[in-house]
């Protein structure tokens, strides 16, 4: 049952020994991965591929499928890699095979004058040694190394082979690159078929840790945006930068790169302890990671507000106005001031407010945990009270005849914007002016009161004012050549009389004259005239009314004319 594996290890060592010179030196120093050789890293998100620019970490690629060959093609492949002068490296064979093989063999070749072939790890491979599987290894030339391998259990699919342990020759300079030539690769003899995929080596420098700089560790107070600054690193090209609000940058809240030596950071908190710590790349590699520094940002006190603004700038006393004003970044808080006492703190930004008379100043200012802002402009408020109850009304007249004109009049109210003039209890004027033009063609008594308005109401009306409007009585002028120059007072004619009668006079000048009809008991019956009239002779019939247009009863009634000092009385004989 063993025996085609028996044949087969002796045929590929006989293949083996058959291509070896005879200045060949078997090697069997295998041995597994030694703990002081570099394991590979995987690559971090800033490295760029080695077929262009030198990445600044080493890779190695998980194989990821045969590149389209066929499931019955085996491919072999070293990655690029890179490595310090006299540094010791791992570099893995990655195997991709859609079929299972027992035995394989390949030959090595790089540049001597970088590298030395030191020996091979098959530990934490798909032939690791518990799996029954063996390797040789034989210098067949500097700078070549040819590998036959052999296995109890058969091999397939993807992974790591074994792994090459290299050193970089003391002698090598920075920037030197080795080709590690994969060939002569066979599987079973030949099946399945394989294809080989060559890596590199390149030799770098290491590149020095970054020095920080500011902010300096443990600054406090640090504005935002915070300015990260550090000292250039020689061969740098670039530089990542990591800050996070824990030691461990377990997961950093800015995790960049920059070109140059600074960085300005964004996103972060108010009054939060952050950590800062930066790397450097020279296109090689990374250099470690700098000390790490710690800053704690600011925390500063909220921009002023702008002034309040008041719904109202004249409400009236005891109704409901809102003072309001902008909400400012950063603030958690409020002050609101009324006439220099605080009235409201807390985080709105409006309040409702209900005063009686008086002026009221308003500011507020913001604050937060670190502090007050300055006080905002003002606000001022007037609280519009009604106005008062007007005093007194005014007319020239008590007494007007029909169809004559007379004007109300009032003082001007404080704080009055309006005024509604009642007659007999009814609105008949209303507006801004202190005097109504009033004029009436039915007689009667008129009774006038006032209120004074604004825009919270009116007052309460004033005192009344009484002007009686007399049935009109026409008096008629007497031609005459010459002016009288004396009152006079004629009897009326006829008399007795009815329905009518007449009554003449004279004015020497103009006069304001009154004639009024009295009865027996001296009681006022009639005002037939009560205006000014200009001189000379005049008449004026009366038709036996009274003021109420009623008819007179039969009896001896008086007739009185004022003008001025003049005043003269006549009996007269009223008969149905």
């Amino acid at each position: 049952m063993r025996l085609p594996i028996i044949l087969s290890l002796v045929l590929l060592l006989v293949v083996g020994l058959a291509s070896t010179p005879a200045n060949a030196q078997k090697r069997t120093d295998i041995s597994p991965l030694n703990e002081d050789v570099n394991i590979p890293a995987a690559m971090m998100s800033l490295d760029r591929s080695l077929h262009g620019e030198i990445p600044c970490n080493r890779q190695f690629p998980e194989p990821s499928g045969n590149g389209g060959l066929s499931i019955d093609t085996a491919v072999l492949s070293i990655p690029d890699t890179i490595a310090e002068v006299g540094e010791s490296i791992n570099i893995p064979i990655n195997m991709e095979s859609g079929q299972s093989f027992v035995s394989f063999q390949f030959r090595l070749a790089f540049d001597p004058d970088v590298l030395f072939f030191d020996s091979l790890s098959l530990a934490g491979t798909l032939s690791e040694p518990w799996s029954g599987w063996v390797i040789f290894a034989y210098d067949t030339a500097a700078g070549m190394v040819r590998l036959a391998a052999l296995g109890l259990d058969p091999i397939s699919g993807d992974g790591v082979l074994a792994y090459l342990a290299f050193r970089v020759v003391p002698t090598a300079s920075v920037g030197d690159v080795s080709v590690i030539d994969l060939d002569q690769v066979l599987f079973n003899e030949g099946s399945p078929p394989a294809k080989a995929v060559d890596g590199s080596l390149t030799v770098y420098s290491p590149v020095e840790t970054p020095v920080l700089v500011s902010p300096s560790d443990g600054a406090p107070d640090v504005s935002r945006p915070v300015a990260l600054d550090w000292d250039d690193v020689s061969g740098a090209v670039m530089y990542e930068v990591q800050v996070d609000d824990d030691a461990l940058f377990g997961s950093p809240e800015i995790d960049d790169s920059t070109t140059s030596s600074d960085y300005t950071t964004s996103g972060l908190s108010d009054t939060t302890q952050y950590y800062w710590r930066v790397r450097a790349c020279n296109g090689s590699s990374w250099s470690g990671w700098s000390i790490e520094w710690s800053f704690t940002t600011e925390c500063p006190e909220p921009s002023i507000p702008d002034a309040p603004s008041a719904s109202s700038t004249t409400p009236c006393v005891d109704s409901t106005y809102t003072i309001s004003w902008n909400q400012v970044s950063g603030a958690t808080a409020y002050w609101l001031y009324e006439n220099e006492d605080s009235i409201y703190q807390g985080p709105d930004t409006s309040v409702d407010m209900t005063r009686s008379s008086g002026t009221y100043i308003y500011y507020v200012k913001a604050g937060n945990a670190c502090g007050w802002s300055a006080n905002s402009a003002e606000e001022s408020v007037t609280m519009m009270e009604l106005p008062l109850q007007p005093d007194t009304l005014y007319c020239a007249y008590d007494t007007v005849k029909t169809g004559e004109p007379y004007v109300i009049t009032w003082d001007a109210i404080s704080g009055a914007s309006s005024y509604e003039l009642y007659e007999n209890g009814s609105s008949i004027y209303v507006g801004g002016d202190t005097a109504d033009t009033i004029t009436h063609s039915e007689h009667g008594d008129y009774l006038y009161a006032l209120k004074a308005c604004n825009e919270c109401g009116c007052s309460d009306t004033s005192r009344s004012l009484l002007v009686t409007v007399e049935p009109s009585t026409a008096v008629d002028d007497i031609d005459s050549p010459e002016l009288p120059d004396t009152y006079a007072l004629r009897q009326n004619y006829p008399n007795p009389f009815n329905p009518e009668t007449r009554i003449e006079f004279t004015l020497p000048r103009s006069s304001f004259v009154t004639i009024a009809i009295y009865n027996i008991v001296g009681e006022r019956v009639r005002i037939l005239v009560s205006e000014r009239l200009s001189p000379g002779p005049k008449a004026v019939t009366w038709y036996g009314r009274d003021d109420g247009d009623n008819e007179i009863s039969s009896g001896i009634y008086f007739y009185k004319m004022t003008a001025g000092e003049f005043t003269e009385s006549k009996k007269m004989l009223f008969l149905k």
